[in-house]
């Protein structure tokens, strides 16, 4: 019954608000992952506004679910998006040798969930001022350091190397088929 509950009382649930929130996470994580995506790191805007909708769209469920019964304990959800995106941004880092990459894509994403988290709770004005701190922080970090996140050339260089390393998987592909068939013939 709480589910068709939910679905027939779902015009009550959708606010502005939460339509707002779900814009603010797009827009700020799509710059996010622009910058991210534009210095060639691992992770790239799709992930960045993917990951940031899913989590202001977790936050706003269950916002609505406390909202139809606050009898309900629906702070799990929170602690299990946070558990997930611990493990993303682990993924994220890798460590060789004595360096230690992606920890700032790590840290982007994770910032990116939060953020997201705050604006689907509805503190739009607080989810809003971290969103501008955060891509103001990322732009102008890169410019300090002499990297224009805003440069093209970038994604262009990136598409090269991958075909690069397309072509070189295809060609190996090809070499392993050849020893296949001459092993299959003997």
């Amino acid at each position: 019954m709480f589910f068709e509950d939910l679905v027939y009382d779902a015009p009550k649930f959708i606010d502005l608000g939460g339509i707002i929130a779900l814009i603010i996470a797009s827009v700020f994580s799509f710059l996010i992952g622009f910058e991210r995506q534009a210095v060639r790191t691992r992770s790239s805007m799709s992930s960045h506004v993917l990951v940031s909708v899913s989590a202001c769209g977790v936050a706003l469920l269950q916002r609505y679910i406390y909202q139809f019964d606050p009898s309900t304990n629906s702070q799990r959800i929170i602690a299990a998006i946070l558990t997930g995106m611990g493990f993303l941004g682990a993924g994220v880092i890798i460590k060789t040798g004595d360096k230690i990459k992606g920890l700032t894509t790590a840290s982007t994403i994770w910032f990116c969930v939060i953020t997201s988290i705050i604006l689907g709770m509805n503190f739009l004005l607080l989810g809003g001022i971290m969103a501008i701190f955060g891509v103001l922080f990322v732009y102008i970090r890169d410019i300090i350091r002499g990297v224009n996140p805003f440069r093209v050339s970038n994604f262009r260089e990136k598409r090269k190397e991958n075909i690069v390393i397309q072509k070189s998987l295809n060609e190996k592909n090809q070499d392993e088929e050849k020893i296949e068939k001459i092993v299959d013939e003997e």
